[in-house]
This record gives structure tokens, sequence and C-alpha cells, in this order.
């Protein structure tokens, strides 16, 4: 075990947040940390990054991660999802191995980098679930996606060991550099990083993942807009590209040279960044790149920011807390193009915009984005839903506290606040799906369709079926939803996840967790569930949260659902679960049960 104070201190602190099991060992638990630590450092917007975790039958590899155009995909139909919506794409993997140890074990390095070198040469490297799902996922970008890649994807290989620097060490860097090179000889990759992580710069990434974007700027070409009713500051001006890239760039933690985009910030940005070649994305970049580029300052509808705290020096602006609110297409294409115009004269527009306020948020949001293929409703629907969700969960009392995260790492800098009880947007979505709309097969294999769904929910359906079919797909914000129907299904959620970290659920029913939650819903209310919209779909769901938070009988519900699993002989594994037709033979089973016992979750 290791006996750095501080890491220690870390790792404590992160098991308290994220209500770790007492027994489950400080080896397990750090590489859960771990996985955290870089994952968050990524910006990742959105996914579970506990499902990045390996299993046991897999000993050199702790964590793989794939991320196509900034998401955490899961599946095959999760990457068809993000291509949908997206002409370009994007493409990096992430592998971690975290040793929490007092010994430099050598062969634990070379365990790890033959595992990563193995992974894409197809070698037996364990029998783990999460290994073979992902080497599908990759096998389908290449064959399916190579023509859409911006460039070939990225790598990142991290080994992590909290000994001290030592001698030691120099054969661990022998080892990432044969990584190095073997990986390069695959002529699979645009850039390759393969890296060791020590104590005091795994510090530095826990520290770095609660923190919210940050950046200063030279604006000299602009005007303050008098007073505004909810409103701190405003500008209006023109900003040099290189002064815009500042803000849309982020150093990565492990390189002193590379920049990425900054994805965390586009997060209340309604619509993905739709590549390159799409009409708009190729005139814009056409502009940029004639020899007439100044006049993109007149041609380019700007770029609206929004910021929690903004402190003005003369002409030096400091941000923080800030998202680029509508844009994301011009963003991106500068970026793309950023080389070629560091030194032009290119500048763009800017709406600067200090709020606290969350109404006025919002009304900047909608208001910025009508103009897209997205409609004023849709974004109006999601905005005030998610404002009633987060004051809905607010207004709960401790046990029943729980809290909605509407804005990325909205609550990551408050230590006070325990992590496991803050359920994502990303969460609640599959939770919300699993539980009431009986959908796990989606919420299990599928998340990224879910998600299209907030903003685009008749797309949800296959081009070729019919348009009323498309149309009885269920969108998943809705304004006159009631908010305890998010409420009902994240709280099943949490305590369900909390049993699985107590081991009180075995964990080896985790793959089927979404499942289980279909299946308690079915155990404690009735079948006929009313309208989403009714008033007393209140009273109708109290039952259910009753049996959630109460400790004895959510344990004997999700132990019912775990044997209703068990004794239907599915396969407990993700391929599995997320086949729709796993729902129906678990209901059948259920079915058979509630007629011959009246259950233990029903008073």
């Amino acid at each position: 075990m290791s006996k750095n104070a501080i890491i220690q201190a870390l790792l404590k602190e992160y098991r308290n947040r994220n209500e770790f099991n007492e027994k489950m060992p400080d080896e397990t638990a750090f590489e859960y940390f771990v996985n955290y630590c870089v994952l968050s450092v990524e910006r990742t917007l959105e996914g579970d990054f506990n499902d990045c975790i390996t299993d046991r039958g897999e000993e050199g590899i702790d964590s793989i991660a794939i991320l196509v155009n900034g998401k955490l995909v899961s599946s095959k139909e999760d990457i068809d999802e993000v291509a949908k919506h997206n002409t370009d794409l994007s493409v990096k993997y992430i592998f971690t191995q975290a040793k929490f140890t007092d010994s430099w074990d050598y062969g634990d390095a070379l365990k790890f980098t033959r595992a990563v070198d193995g992974f894409f040469k197809d070698s037996d490297i364990g029998n783990s679930s999460r290994v073979n799902d992902c080497r599908e996922m990759h096998s389908h970008i290449i064959e399916n996606y190579a023509g859409q890649l911006i460039n070939s994807p990225q790598i990142f290989c991290y080994y992590v060991d909290t000994k001290p620097n030592s001698n030691a060490w120099k054969r661990g860097h022998k080892a990432m550099e044969e990584l190095q090179r073997d990986l390069e000889e695959l002529e699979l990759f645009h850039s390759i990083q393969t890296k060791l992580i020590d104590a005091p710069q795994l510090q530095e990434l826990y520290r770095n993942s609660r923190n919210s974007a940050e950046a200063q700027i030279t604006f000299s070409s602009r005007v303050t807009l008098p007073r505004i009713s909810g409103v701190e500051q405003a500008y209006i001006g023109v900003l040099p590209v290189k002064e815009l890239l500042t803000l849309l760039t982020d150093k990565r933690a492990d390189e002193s040279d590379s920049k990425e985009i900054r994805r965390s910030i586009f997060e209340d940005n309604v619509r993905d960044f739709q590549g390159a070649t799409s009409p708009v994305n190729d005139r814009m970049q056409k502009t940029l790149t004639s020899e007439h580029n100044e006049r993109f300052a007149v041609m380019n509808n700007g770029i609206t920011i929004v910021t929690r705290d903004l402190n003005v020096k003369g002409d030096q602006f400091a941000l923080k807390g800030y998202q680029i609110v509508n844009g994301a297409q011009t963003s991106h294409t500068i970026f793309n193009n950023s080389s070629s115009l560091l030194d032009s004269e290119v500048r763009v527009p800017i709406k600067l915009v200090q709020t606290q306020d969350e109404d006025v948020i919002t009304a900047i949001v909608t208001a910025t984005n009508s103009q897209t293929q997205v409609k004023v409703d849709q974004l109006n629907a999601r905005a005030i839903v998610e404002r009633n969700i987060e004051k809905y969960f607010a207004a709960q009392e401790a046990p029943r506290n729980l809290l909605y995260e509407r804005r990325a790492k909205q609550y990551d800098s408050q230590t006070n606040v325990i992590k496991a009880r803050v359920i994502d947007r990303y969460t609640l979505v599959r939770s919300f799906a699993a539980t009431f709309l009986n959908e796990p097969h989606l919420a299990t294999g599928y998340p990224q369709q879910l998600m299209s769904r907030i903003v685009h929910p008749l797309e949800e359906q296959n081009d070729n079926e019919s348009a009323s079919r498309q149309r009885k797909v269920q969108p998943i914000f809705e304004d006159n939803y009631q908010p305890v129907v998010y409420y009902a299904a994240a709280s099943a959620y949490y305590k369900l996840d909390l049993l699985f970290k107590t081991g009180k659920i075995d964990p080896r029913f985790k793959p089927a967790r979404w499942q289980m939650l279909a299946l308690a819903r079915h155990l404690a209310l009735p079948d006929t569930t009313p309208k989403f919209t009714n008033g007393r779909f209140d009273k109708w769901v109290s039952p259910f949260l009753d049996v959630v938070w109460d400790d004895e009988r959510s344990l004997a519900m999700f132990q019912e659902t775990a044997s209703l699993i068990e004794e239907s002989n599915l396969e407990l594994s993700r391929s599995a679960m997320r086949n729709a037709g796993s729902l129906e033979t678990l209901k059948r089973l259920l079915e058979v049960h509630i007629s011959t016992t009246e259950g233990v979750t029903k008073s």
C-alpha cells in the first residue's frame, strides 16, 4: 500500500464523496480514482466513467475509454448515433493501469504495455467483456468511419504508480518507449502518448478535474452595454483569432505544447459541431482561408459567451466558469484552421455576458439558438424541465436528498457535496428511460440514442420506419412532465448503485442494472402508469419512493430483481442486456413471480 500521505488523503476524499464500501480494497478504489482523474481532465461531457473499468478477466489494463467527438461511447450503435449528427469525427483511445504500492514492479509495467499492444493486434490479453466491447468498437470505427475521421485516432496510455521517482522508473520509461514504438509501427494513430504518472502528477490531475474553465484574454475592441436586469456586465465587440483560441484551447495535463479544443465549454451549446464539410462550415472555412479573410467579422454571426465570473482590468479580461452558448460551428472551424490564422488579421464578433442568473442564461441559450435547426419549443422544454428538476431535487430533505447536475462539473469544486448523490444528465436520462419508459436495453447499449432525444426526439427511429411510428418515440424532456418522474428514477438508480458499492448486491449483476430498475418499478407499482404530465403522478409513484428509500425494503426489492435475472438464464453481459427482448423475458418471469407471491416490496 502506498505511504504517500497526500494520495491517501485524496483517495479517502474520493471514496467518501462516492460512498464506496469500506470493505472495498484500496487497490480497487484506486483504479476508479485514477480512471476518474484521467477522464475528468479530458473534459468528457457525457458518460459513466465506471463503465470503462475492465473486469477481473484482464490483468494488464484497468480501464479503456473510447471517445468519439468527446463523447464516451459504449457500443457500435453509440458510434453510429454520434456519426449520424456529425460529418467529421475525432476518435481518442485512453488506456490506464493503476498501482497503489510502495514497490516498483517492472513486470506489471510490461503487462500493461504488452496488453495495450496486444489489444490492437488481436492477441489474447484475457477474458474481459470490456476489452471485447472496445475491440468491437475499434473495428467498427476503422471499417465504417475511416473516411469521416478528421485525423487518424489519438491514443493515450497512462501507467500510474504512486511510488516516488527512483532509478526503477528508468526501466518504466524504457517500457513505455517500447510501447510507443510498437504503436507507431501499427500506423493507426495520428498521435501517441505513453506516460508514467507518479504521485505529484496524479495529485495535479485530481485538482484539475475539479476546476472549471478559466482563461485571460485581451479584449480591446469592444463596447460596454448599458445596465441589464439580471446581468452584471455585458460587452459586444470583435476579438482577434489569437485571443479567441486562448478561450477555445486547453493544454493537456500531460503535454506542455499540445493543445486541444475545450469540449466542456460547449455544454450549454445545443448543437454539436456539424463537421467541416457541412455547407455552412464549408463556406465559413473558405472565407477564413481566402485572401479577404478580414471580412469574416462582418460575414459571421459571431459567438456568444456566458461567464459566471469576470474580472476586468483595462483591456484584460479574466473569465472563470464560462460557456460558449452559441457559436460552436464558428469556434470549431476556427480551431481547425488555427495554424494558418494565428498571425492573420481575422477578428470574430463576440458577445460576452457575465451573469449568475439561471433564467437569464436560459433565455440567452434559447434566443441565440433559435435560428438553428433546433426548434425553439424543444430548447424551451429542455431548459424549463431541467431547471424544475434541479429545484425539485434540491428541495428534498435528508436522507432522500439528491442533486441534479444540470451543468457539467457543476458541483465538482464543492468538496462538501457527496458526489454519489449528484445525478448528471447522462445518468438521469438512462435511469428515466429504464425505469419509466421500459427502455433498459437503450440505457444499457445505446445511451447516445437516448441523449439524442433530448433535442432530436423524432430522430430515434430508423429512416425506413413510418412517420407514425417515429411520432410514438417519447421525448426525454417535456416542459409539463412532473419533476417527481425524474426524481423517482434517479432515486432508484442511486440506491441500486449504493447496493452495488456496498456489496449487498453481487456486482456480477451490474451489466443488468438498467433491467433491474425496470423490474423494480413493476414490482412496486401497478402496470398502468399515469401520464407524466398528470398531477396525480406524485401520489401514484409515492409507494415506489417509500420502498426505494427504505434500506431493508429496497434491498429486498433489488434482491428480487436479481433473483429474476438469475432465473432467466440470460447472459450477464452488456451485449445480452442491450437486446430489447431481455426485458420481455424478464417481465414474463415477473408476472409468474407476482402471481405466486405477494412480494416483499409492497405494503
